[in-house]
């Protein structure tokens, strides 16, 4: 496992505890169908490692089985000199309407569980 991935496990590890607090850690407790995550294209994460890993990670939780979905959030800056607001990767760091380089980043540094989808037979 590469240093960067052991990042990525940890987050898998606890992503695994809030959801188990939350639903319980057993598949009696009920069965997740699929977690989707958001992440932001600037956060420090990253969602190669997070689908690599995750299987290998859920194998006896409540999570094993269930699908994983990865949304990424566009990092989005706004130019605090014109106000514009734009796509921060590839801008190089720059407002395209008027060049500015003071730029404030409104999005894409998040990381998220959105949703989790739980299996509506269980425990009827």
């Amino acid at each position: 496992m590469q240093g960067d991935a052991v990042h990525e496990l940890s987050i898998i590890v606890e992503i695994i505890n809030t959801i188990e607090n939350e639903l319980g850690s057993s598949k009696e407790d009920g069965s997740v169908v699929s977690l989707t995550l958001q992440i932001g294209e600037m956060s420090s994460i990253i969602p190669g490692y997070i689908r690599e890993y995750y299987p290998e990670a859920v194998k006896d939780t409540i999570l094993e089985g269930a699908e994983l979905l990865i949304e990424v959030i566009p990092a989005t800056a706004q130019c605090k000199a014109c106000d514009t607001q734009f796509g921060y990767t590839g801008s190089e760091g720059t407002c395209p309407e008027c060049g500015g380089r003071k730029l404030k980043l409104l999005r894409g540094r998040e990381f998220f569980i959105k949703e989790i989808v739980l299996d509506s037979t269980v425990n009827k």
